[in-house]
């Protein structure tokens, strides 16, 4: 069952994605399955969007709204399971435009503001030296969202690749057990 909330990936929603460039799946129940988006639940692959310029992404969650403007939004699934995470990237030409998405993410998403900082002054005080750490997840929205920072330094593009699970609303416990001998 396709929802009219949520944008379709079958080829007349993507045409219309392209169209429009906006994109705009509720998951508020805390899932996102194939079906919502006009594919088969055993759907071998959920097509990727990929855009020249910005396209408009909402995702409508149980406790508020995450907006962004990206030009690549990329999903993982597995061919036996019906629900779908999202994934899509947002850039940065210099450290302070990559500072501002890291701080705005923290606001808006309910990262640790306390580790964000760190990072930050960790790459501000070595501008030149490349870093790539997940920063822990937010949930602030009802749904988990995790930064994937890759900052390459001053002249590159930086990146971080949010990754959006719908069906993790909170910490999940780690586990840890003692290895064996």
């Amino acid at each position: 069952m396709t929802s009219a909330t949520n944008s379709q990936l079958d080829e007349t929603g993507l045409k219309k994605i392209y169209e429009t460039c906006q994109v705009t799946f509720d998951i508020s129940r805390n899932e996102l399955l194939k079906e919502d988006l006009a594919l088969p639940a055993t759907a071998r692959y959920v097509p990727s969007i990929t855009t020249d310029g910005p396209i408009a992404l909402t995702l409508r969650g149980s406790k508020g709204t995450l907006t962004a403007r990206t030009d690549h939004i990329r999903f993982f699934s597995v061919e036996e399971e019906p629900w779908v995470d999202i994934t899509y990237f947002l850039t940065a030409e210099t450290l302070e435009e990559f500072v501002t998405i890291i701080r705005d993410g923290a606001e808006a998403y309910g990262f640790d503001k306390t580790s964000a900082e760190y990072q930050i002054k960790a790459m501000k005080d070595r501008p030149n030296d490349g870093f790539k750490i997940a920063l822990d997840p937010g949930y602030k929205l009802g749904f988990e969202v995790i930064y994937d920072l890759r900052y390459r330094g001053p002249g590159h593009v930086n990146t971080v690749i949010v990754l959006v699970t719908p069906a993790v609303s909170e910490p999940r416990p780690h586990s840890y057990s003692e290895p064996t001998s």
